[in-house]
């Protein structure tokens, strides 16, 4: 059969030629007329074939501890678990093999966890009970990437930051995010809330290099 043939070769001696049809590389003997198809066999290196099994305690990340003590959260390869101290049940707040959930955060009552995750497409910020009872609730859609977050101590708004060098704060009642500063120098990563959490204070990089501590007022 020649019908489909392509990607022929011939040696150098002018007696084999070497070509694809329907699939399967073949070979023709120019000397014979005969015709046989070619099997190829490609090994793996050995090491694509092992199985690595992961443990909470070589792969575990970043850490927060709930304002009672008894609990921790721990972010392992994008899932969000939280782990009693002593005795108790462990939660997995995320279940998304295919999504990745960074930086949990317990607010400041104990009620809620706050996490980043790509789920939605952007890394957005979600909250979700700490009982574990409702699927995760996104709160921002702002867009980019989020490289922290920062609870307010009435536990009703939270501050982040994001690569475009942009800091927020979203009013977690209304899902309002309100853009607070930015900078054309560098990330807006130093932040933090007054105990009464009307007053944000951080530091913004000048275009001199200069660090300057601003405060803003949410009222």
């Amino acid at each position: 059969k020649f019908d489909g043939v392509s990607w022929a070769s011939i040696d150098s001696k002018g007696e084999k030629i070497v070509y694809l049809n329907d699939g399967l590389i073949v070979k023709l003997d120019l000397k014979t007329k005969q015709v046989q198809s070619i099997t190829i066999s490609l090994q793996a290196d050995p090491h694509l074939d092992n199985v690595e099994f992961i443990t909470p305690e070589s792969a575990g990340g970043q850490v927060d501890i709930s304002p009672t003590g008894k609990r921790i959260l721990n972010c392992i390869r994008g899932e969000i678990f939280s782990l009693p101290v002593e005795e108790g049940i462990i939660r997995n707040y995320s279940q998304s093999s295919g999504t990745r959930e960074k930086l949990a955060t317990w607010s400041p009552d104990g009620k809620t966890i706050a996490f980043i995750s790509d789920r939605s497409g952007d890394e957005e910020i979600f909250l979700v009970d700490q009982m574990n009872k409702e699927k995760p609730k996104q709160v921002t859609h702002t867009g980019g990437f989020k490289n922290a977050i920062e609870w307010a101590s009435d536990s009703k708004k939270l501050l982040y930051a994001t690569n475009e060098r942009k800091l927020y704060y979203v009013d977690i009642p209304s899902g309002k995010s309100i853009l607070i500063d930015s900078s054309d120098v560098d990330d807006m990563y130093d932040f933090n809330w007054s105990p009464d959490s009307r007053w944000v204070t951080y530091i913004k990089t000048m275009r001199n290099k200069a660090n300057q501590i601003r405060l803003y007022d949410l009222e």
